[in-house]
C-alpha cells in the first residue's frame, strides 16, 4: 500500500510541477494532484481504521467514516458470500430485527488471526446458508413426487443430481466445441440447436427438485445453468464470427416471432410452485441469446441460393488487438455499402490483399430470406 500511494503520490507531484514550470494546464494538473493525493489518503485510512472488533458481548465494525455496532444477543446468524474470480469470502452477520443494518466483514486471512475470528463466528452463530440447506434437503426427501418411501426419495433424488451434473458437462463440451472447434461443420450448429430443449425437457420432468439456474449461492436444488444457458452462447459467437449479415434489420422479426413463442411455452411449462422468478429469468436470458443465434444459423447453414458477386477494391485495411484479434477491410462503395465503410475478415485474407487489390463479395440470400455475405480474392 505504502509503495502504491508513494509512487501516485511522487507522480502526479511531478506532472504539477512539470506544469508549474511550463505553465501549462496548471489548473487540470493541480486538480489532479488534489483528487489523487485525497484518495491515497482515504486509502490510507481505510487500512488503518477498519477492522472487526470483538467484546464478549458485542462485535463492531469500524470504518473511515462509519461505527457499526450488533451486540451477540442481536444477531440472527452469518452467511458466507464466495466470490469465485479470486476464490474470497465475506462474513456478513444478520441481525435478527431489520431495523439494524448487517455488518460485513472481509476475507478472514486479510486479519490477523482471521482463522480464528472465522471459527468464533461458526461456534458463536447459526450459519443461515447451512440452515436453509438443510430446510431444501427435508423438503426434497419429504417429497412424495420423487418417491414413495424415504429411501426410494433419497435414491431417485442422488439419480436426478447426478444426470443433471451430467447434463451441465455436457452442455460445456458442447460450449467448447462451438467456440474452439467446430468440426465435422454443421454438426455441432445442429447440437447446440437441439441440446437445450433436451435439457429443457428433463427440468420440465424434474422441476420440483431442479433449476433452470441456482437461485443462491448454496442450494440443496442442482441447477442447470451450463446446461441450458452455455450452449447457445457457443451458437451466438459462432453465429457472429462466421456469418455477416447485409443488413440486420432483416432478421429482427424472425428473431421477435421466435422469442415471442419461446417465451410462451416456457410461461406455459415453468411451475410457479418452485423458483419460478430464477427460472423464469434464466428463460428469458436464455430466449433473447437463442432466439437470435438459432435464426442466424438456420438462415446461413441451410441457404443453397447462389452467391452473386460484387468487385471491390481495397481502399485501407488495419488490426485491432485486444482480447481477441480482428482483421477489417475497407472497401469501395457495393451493394448498400458506403465507400470506406469496413468489413472484418479472416486472417489468411487479410494477408493475401494489399492495398489497391481488388476482391469477390459473394451475397447470398438466406433460408430465411436474411442476405448475407463473405468476401474473398
Amino acid at each position: 500500500m505504502y509503495v502504491i500511494c508513494g509512487a501516485s503520490i511522487a507522480i502526479v507531484f511531478g506532472m504539477f510541477i512539470n506544469a508549474i514550470v511550463t505553465k501549462d494546464s496548471i489548473a487540470v494538473f493541480t486538480t489532479v494532484f488534489l483528487v489523487v493525493s485525497g484518495l491515497v489518503i482515504l486509502w490510507i485510512m481505510a487500512v488503518k481504521r477498519s477492522k472487526p472488533v470483538v467484546t464478549d458481548d458485542s462485535f463492531t465494525e469500524f470504518g473511515v467514516f462509519r461505527f457499526r455496532q450488533l451486540l451477540f444477543s442481536q444477531i440472527k446468524g452469518f452467511r458466507v458470500i464466495y466470490n469465485s474470480q479470486n476464490n474470497n469470502k465475506r462474513l456478513v452477520l444478520i441481525p435478527a430485527v431489520t431495523s439494524l443494518r448487517k455488518i460485513t466483514i472481509g476475507d478472514p486471512s486479510y486479519f490477523n488471526d482471521g482463522n480464528e475470528l472465522y471459527e468464533f463466528i461458526q461456534h458463536k452463530f447459526t450459519d443461515l446458508d447451512q440452515v436453509e440447506f438443510n430446510a431444501e434437503v427435508t423438503e426434497i426427501v419429504d417429497d412424495p413426487a420423487i418417491g414413495a418411501t424415504e429411501a426410494e426419495r433419497q435414491e431417485n433424488f442422488a439419480k436426478i443430481k447426478k444426470a443433471a451434473s451430467v447434463l451441465n458437462t455436457i452442455g460445456l463440451a458442447i460450449t467448447f466445441w462451438l467456440f474452439i472447434y467446430p468440426y465435422p461443420y454443421p454438426l455441432p450448429i445442429y447440437v447446440g440447436l437441439i441440446y437445450p430443449f433436451i435439457v429443457f425437457i428433463f427440468f420440465v420432468r424434474n422441476q420440483h427438485v431442479v433449476t433452470l439456474t441456482e437461485s443462491k449461492q448454496r442450494s440443496a436444488y442442482p441447477g442447470l445453468t451450463l446446461a441450458f444457458i452455455m450452449p447457445p452462447l457457443g451458437l451466438m459467437i459462432r453465429a457472429l464470427v462466421d456469418y455477416d449479415l447485409i443488413e440486420f434489420s432483416k432478421c429482427l422479426i424472425p428473431v421477435a416471432v421466435l422469442l415471442v413463442v419461446l417465451t410462451i411455452m416456457f410461461f406455459i411449462l415453468i411451475d410457479p410452485a418452485k423458483n419460478r422468478a430464477y427460472n423464469l429469468l434464466a428463460a428469458v436470458v436464455f430466449t433473447l441469446v437463442y432466439s437470435y443465434s438459432a435464426i442466424i444459423s438456420i438462415n446461413c447453414v441451410h441457404d443453397r441460393s447462389n452467391p452473386s458477386e460484387i468487385k471491390a477494391r481495397v481502399l485501407d485495411h488495419r488490426i485491432s488487438s485486444g482480447k481477441s484479434t480482428s482483421y477489417y477491410l475497407s472497401l469501395s462503395a457495393w451493394g448498400t455499402k458506403q465507400p470506406g465503410e469496413e468489413v472484418t475478415v479472416s486472417k489468411g485474407l487479410y494477408r493475401r490483399v494489399n492495398l489497391g487489390d481488388t476482391v469477390t463479395v459473394f451475397i447470398k440470400k438466406g433460408m430465411l430470406n436474411i442476405p448475407w455475405y463473405f468476401i474473398d480474392k
